[in-house]
Order: C-alpha cells, then structure tokens, then sequence
C-alpha cells in the first residue's frame, strides 16, 4: 500500500483527460496547457499522479507535473488492464478506467517516473522516423523484386531502384545522426555496449535509448514495446 494523501488516476486521450481520485471523484481536463494548470490546483499535497503509456498522448502532462515536483507514474497498459481483470471490472468508459487507475496505484507500488533526457528524446523520436522509413524501404524491395519477375517496363523498376537507393541514404543519415547524439550523452556507455560480440554500431544506441541508458531495462520484451517491434 502507498501513504500518499490521495491517488489520481489519470486517463488520458489526445483531446482530454479524464481523472478520478481515490474517493471517486471525477474530473475532466482538456489535455493542454491550460489543462494542465487547472488540474493541478485539484491536487492535494504529497499525492500521486498515476497514468498509462498512451503513445505520445500522455508525454505534455507527465513532464508538466514532474517540473512541478509531483510525483508521477507512469505504468504499462498490460499491466492495468491485468489488474482490471483481476478486479473483474467490465465498464470501458474513460471515468471507469482511470478508476481502475488510481486503485492500481494504491494497491501496488508503481516506479516514479521521470523524464528522458534532451539527446535521449530527440534519439527516440529519430530511430521511430528511421523505422518507418526501413519498412517503406522494405515494400519498395518486395515492389522491385515482383516487378522484375513480370518483366515490368525498365522505366518502372529504375524508378524503384532510385527510390530505393534514395531511402537508404536518408535511412544512413537517420542512424548517424542518432549515433552522434548518443554518443554526446553516453560516451563511455556506448564504448563498453560496442566491445560486446553482437553488438554494433545500430544495436547499440537502440539499447541505450530504448532503456533510457539502462534504468529503465527490464527486458527485450520492454526493448520491444518502446518502439513497436515484435520481440525475437
């Protein structure tokens, strides 16, 4: 059990967020600066702001409420949703979910969370961009090959080809940039990850990054889920 004065439960959607307390007081704020202020005026001293990973939704308030010194969490979905079954709740409404929420954070004792650093941030956001592109570059190939397998008109498969070339440029570009901002934050970490057999100049940052330089690893599991991959 937690000894915080009260737990808010924070459900949170790119337009608004939804908060209910551990009385079962409710609340909704626009999920905007202004927001932001209104419902921090709500909180009771030595309380605990507790949220899911929603994408990116969730980022603008955690990071307002720890410059304010208020202790937040921020939790895995999975691990609500567990405790949601366990407490055998069926309402899918965003009052009922962060409900749930606020008895997560009562009944368990979730890390706090703090935010990544500048170089870190910008990495993470490069690498998703990077990702993106590798997948297009990836159905570019499939194109190309199905293309020469129907002996297609030589116009469409050079066009294809450049295209490819051209991703893979920007896709270099992406990585080195990554490898430069990691290497200004983590230096020696990245030194010591790139002595490791199996780990190289792309696998390494990832790890770095991925993990926010390692305190937040807990496994490939959690490595896959920053960045949307399917674990190996």
């Amino acid at each position: 059990m937690n000894n915080y004065a009260n737990i808010y439960g924070i459900d949170i959607s790119k337009d608004t967020f939804d908060v209910v307390d551990l009385e079962g007081k409710h609340s909704n704020f626009k999920n905007t600066k202004k927001g932001f202020i209104k419902f921090k005026k709500t909180i009771k001293k030595d309380s605990l702001c507790i949220m899911e990973v929603t994408g990116i939704y969730h980022l603008n308030i955690a990071k307002f409420l720890f410059k304010k010194k208020i202790d937040v969490s921020v939790v895995n979905p999975l691990s609500i949703k567990r405790f949601s079954q366990m407490l055998l709740k069926r309402n899918k409404t965003d009052k009922a979910d962060a409900k749930v929420i606020s008895l997560y954070g009562k009944n368990q004792k979730p890390e706090l969370w703090e935010p990544c650093s500048e170089k870190i941030e910008q990495s993470k956001d490069i690498y998703k961009v990077m990702d993106q592109m590798t997948r297009i570059r990836s159905g570019l190939k499939n194109k190309l090959d199905a293309l020469k397998t129907k002996e297609a008109i030589p116009f469409a498969i050079k066009f294809v080809e450049e295209e490819i070339k051209c991703m893979l440029i920007k896709i270099e570009s992406l990585q080195l940039k990554i490898n430069e901002l990691v290497a200004e934050e983590e230096p020696e970490l990245l030194t010591n990850l790139k002595s490791i057999s199996g780990i190289g100049e792309r696998t390494a940052p990832l790890l770095i990054i991925a993990t926010d330089r390692f305190k937040n690893f807990d496994s490939s599991k959690q490595l896959c889920s920053y960045f949307g991959l399917a674990p190996t």
